[in-house]
């Protein structure tokens, strides 16, 4: 017993150290560069970029995270019922793997509350909280 749990805390260490993206410049990246990650905003995170959550789902989290981070009120309770119509995971999972997680990365990087953004966030959760 001791040495399975031993095995599996060496694998937990190593898979959190690895680089998990064959492809550098990507939303697997451990850090992501600011590049990387307004690129795959502002394309509405397709393929890869959505670390297999699906494009819908990624791009209304990083509107809401955006939407926080650049101070854009919205129904935050209307706003979890409808992702949890999405993908039923939960409120604590979609508030902190996607709109909490996405709301770090906008705000780390300067600049990124631009009106054309906040006019893209805006529309968006108009049309998501329908």
């Amino acid at each position: 017993m001791k040495r399975t749990f031993l095995n599996l805390l060496i694998t937990a260490i190593l898979i959190s150290t690895v680089h998990f993206s064959a492809q550098a410049g990507s939303m697997g990246d451990y850090a992501i560069s600011e590049e990387t990650y307004t690129r795959a905003f502002d394309n509405r995170f397709q393929g890869e970029e959505t670390l297999g959550w699906g494009e819908e789902l990624s791009t209304a989290w990083s509107r809401l995270g955006a939407a926080n981070a650049c101070g854009i009120q919205y129904d935050k309770k209307v706003a979890l019922a409808k992702l949890n119509q999405m993908n039923n995971v939960g409120d604590i999972a979609h508030e902190m793997n996607g709109i909490y997680s996405n709301e770090l990365l906008a705000k780390k990087f300067n600049g990124f509350c631009t009106d054309a953004r906040k006019t893209d966030i805006k529309a968006f959760i108009a049309n998501f909280l329908e």
